[in-house]
């Protein structure tokens, strides 16, 4: 049986402290592919570290560690550096049943996560935005 869910986060992601942003839970059990799209940009980063996409799939309600750096998450994408700086960009990313299966849990969460630093006397910064989860 086959589940399509499609949420739409309406929210501007600013993020000029480092750290994650973590998505609430979503069962994701039964699908075969999580598809998260959005729009992003960055300024004066200078590392494709300084901004990562990630997922943790889990089977129980127990939350995962939340903190920078969660060896509970698995890395999807380093994004943290475009060309040209400062331009909107479409990102996009897809898991598969059969290339991700631990991602297809009751409880899927994924987060954006920033390490952004002050360098050359500018700040990094990164915004997220228009973001869309499709599980179908």
């Amino acid at each position: 049986m086959k589940t399509k869910m499609t949420s739409t986060i309406v929210l501007l992601l600013l993020l000029t402290i480092s750290g994650p942003f973590t998505s609430n839970a979503m069962n994701t059990q039964g699908a075969t592919t999580i598809r998260i799209t959005f729009m992003y940009k960055v300024l004066n980063t200078n590392d494709a570290n300084d901004l990562n996409i990630s997922y943790c799939g889990r089977t129980t309600s127990t939350l995962p560690n939340l903190n920078r750096g969660s060896n509970d998450f698995t890395l999807i994408a380093k994004i943290g550096q475009t060309s040209p700086s400062n331009t909107w960009t479409v990102g996009s990313v897809t898991l598969t049943s059969a290339a991700n299966p631990d991602a297809f849990r009751q409880y899927f969460y994924f987060r954006f996560e920033s390490t952004l630093q002050r360098h050359g006397g500018l700040d990094e910064t990164t915004w997220i935005d228009n973001i869309i989860i499709t599980i179908s």
